[in-house]
């Protein structure tokens, strides 16, 4: 073959190839733009952007080549161009590193962002298929996972057997905190179970706090059926007519008498017995504290059941029994330690035995009765029917 043909077709060899090495490199070029505009938009996000490593510059080659040399000079050229265009468009340039997956990663006080356009599958998928969890976040002194949404859920989870969100703490954090301006800062709903299921080993199962509620029912509003106000003085309400404010009914209360437990009617005094009273009817002038704590022997006055009623009880259910009277009068009944009383509790006539039934207040601490006679001394019985009891 002639000089002239062997060099045309290294010619036609060689500008096949340049073209070739031309395209990857038009490519490469396009996807380094693409990911440095990506990268950007990333780390504009943290207000900290970062400078993108740049690909290393292209060597010189030779002054002068020989024909076989031009060939195998421009394939190498083209290859270099093509590795170094590769290198400067990955993002392990950047200086805090690639991320590495299998392996811990530091990236020290910056922020990695990711950005999608997804609006199914989401921006990040983690899918654990063994039993562990599919993302785990920790934090020493901040919120482990924060979510923030300018749409519907900061953050939502989903389970087919078990916790859709899991929130656990030690010490005296708190495993889950909700917190909104003005919607609701934790919402539970269920098909079929409990919206909200609450447990707790030693302390409260449920903790309600409005404290910027003083006291009483709620004002304002709009509120709806159900919803539960419990404001700074210890009060317990709950919406049963929704509106503006509503009307409220109140469950429980510092001084709110608390559920009510009958118990079989049982002698807890009777000023006749030996015990406590020594048999001493109650005198004009002599106001008396009886105690009602204890169930007693009705013919020896001895206790027979300790704590009856028991201790925080704010209120008792009795029968009042007067007998022995040497004249008309009245007794009147206060909490122990009282010094006045404002009504009488039985009125009776000379000689008269009557009874009355009544709900009255009692010392809580000492569970006990003051009784006052009027004109004439009289002998008292009292009989507990059931207590209202604050705690």
């Amino acid at each position: 073959m002639a000089n002239e043909d062997v060099i045309a077709q290294l010619r036609a060899e060689l500008a096949t190839l340049r073209a070739d090495s031309d395209a990857r490199i038009a490519e490469l070029e396009r996807q380094r733009a693409a990911d440095a505009d990506r990268i950007a938009r990333l780390e504009a996000g943290s207000g900290q952007p970062r400078p993108l490593a740049e690909a290393p510059p292209a060597q010189p080659g030779p002054a002068h080549w020989s024909r076989r040399a031009l060939l195998l000079g421009g394939v190498g050229a083209a290859a270099g161009a093509v590795a170094g265009v590769a290198a400067g468009a990955s993002p392990a340039a950047a200086t805090t590193g690639a991320m590495q997956f299998g392996a811990s990663n530091d990236a020290g006080a910056t922020s990695t962002q990711l950005l999608s356009s997804n609006t199914v599958a989401g921006t990040l998928l983690a899918d654990n298929t063994s039993s562990g969890p599919g993302l785990r976040a920790t934090s020493d002194t901040g919120a482990a996972v924060y979510g923030n949404s300018r749409g519907s859920h900061g953050v939502y989870g989903y389970a087919r057997d078990w916790f859709g969100v899991y929130g656990q703490a030690v010490g005296t954090g708190s495993g889950v905190v909700g917190d909104a301006v003005s919607g609701a800062g934790a919402h539970g709903r269920s098909g079929s179970g409990a919206g909200v299921h609450a447990t707790s080993s030693t302390g409260p199962a449920l903790w309600l706090d409005n404290r910027d509620v003083a006291a009483g029912p709620p004002v304002g509003g709009p509120y709806s059926v159900g919803q539960l106000v419990a404001p700074a003085d210890g009060s317990l309400w709950v919406c049963v007519h929704g509106g503006s404010p509503g009307r409220w009914r109140l469950l429980a209360s510092e001084d709110s008498a608390g559920g009510f437990v009958p118990i079989k009617p049982t002698r807890v005094y009777d000023s006749r017995c030996p015990q406590p009273s020594a048999g001493a009817p109650l005198v004009p002038g002599t106001p008396r504290n009886i105690s009602v704590a204890d169930a007693r022997d009705p013919v020896t006055g001895a206790v027979t059941t300790a704590n009856l009623v028991p201790a925080n009880t704010m209120a008792v259910a009795i029968n009042l029994t007067v007998t022995g009277s040497n004249g008309p009068g009245w007794v009147a009944l206060a909490p122990g330690g009282a010094l006045n009383f404002t009504a009488s509790a039985i009125n009776f006539q000379a000689n008269q035995s009557i009874a009355n039934g009544m709900v009255t207040t009692l010392n809580p601490g000492t569970r006990s009765l003051r009784a006052w006679a009027n004109t004439s001394a009289v002998q008292v019985i009292i009989d507990v029917t059931g207590y209202f009891r604050a705690a």
